[in-house]
């Protein structure tokens, strides 16, 4: 797909992100990745992770839509809210499959969450619906999505930097470990991936409907009265 060769700033940073990841997995115990932040915490930090994990929000991806169709195109606009769909169906799936338990769940069955300095502010998830994590499939899938639109490499670097937030936002916060991230992150992309692979079916003539704005649309409507 002409995409991936044309998406260098974000794949080639995922790609070191996905080795470095894999080589710390390997290396570590689960929990290690939420000792290290909960022993490295700082009012920054805190509030950086707490408003960068709701970049994978649903309501981002209802902003990112209009704003899409207002200014880029009516194909995009469909396909933003297209891949939040496809995320969340395919997470539900996994993490009712897996049921792994999440940190708070995971810890306080042994009695353990004494150990760890929490975020003030965050409502801890429970329950069994760790692997994958959803927030970080939704970060990855919808930035990378976006990073397509530019061949640019800053373009590329910036939305990886921002799906990146997204992923190590839910281990900061104490909502996933750390192998809930990366697969989220490979699972992401790969969803992004698939759908604009469907959506390449879809005609890229610029003179069809579903490749213009807004604007453009009201504008042949106008030249057409």
């Amino acid at each position: 797909m002409k995409n991936l060769k044309h998406n260098v700033g974000f794949l080639i940073p995922l790609l070191i992100f996905i080795l470095i990841s894999s080589i710390i997995l390997f290396n570590i115990k689960q929990g290690d990745g939420l000792r290290f932040f909960s022993d490295n915490r700082t009012p920054f930090w805190n509030n950086y992770f707490f408003y960068g994990t709701l970049l994978a929000e649903e309501f981002i991806y209802a902003i990112l839509t209009i704003l899409a169709f207002v200014f880029v195109s009516l194909r995009l606009a469909i396909m933003i809210p297209f891949t939040g769909f496809a995320v969340m169906g395919i997470s539900n799936i996994l993490k009712e499959f897996f049921q792994h338990k999440r940190p708070l769940r995971y810890y306080s069955d042994r009695g353990l969450m004494d150990e760890f300095t929490l975020v003030d502010g965050v409502e801890l998830l429970g329950g069994v619906s760790s692997f994958p994590s959803g927030h970080t499939m939704s970060g990855f899938a919808l930035f990378y999505l976006l990073s397509t639109m530019s061949k640019k490499w800053a373009v590329g670097i910036f939305f990886f930097i921002l799906a990146l937030t997204v992923g190590l936002s839910r281990v900061y916060l104490f909502q996933h470990f750390y192998k809930d991230i990366l697969f989220g992150a490979c699972l992401g992309i790969i969803v992004s991936y698939l759908v604009q692979f469907i959506f390449s079916f879809v005609n890229e003539s610029p003179k069809h409907l579903i490749n213009k704005n807004l604007f453009q649309i009201l504008q042949k409507q106008e030249k057409q009265a």
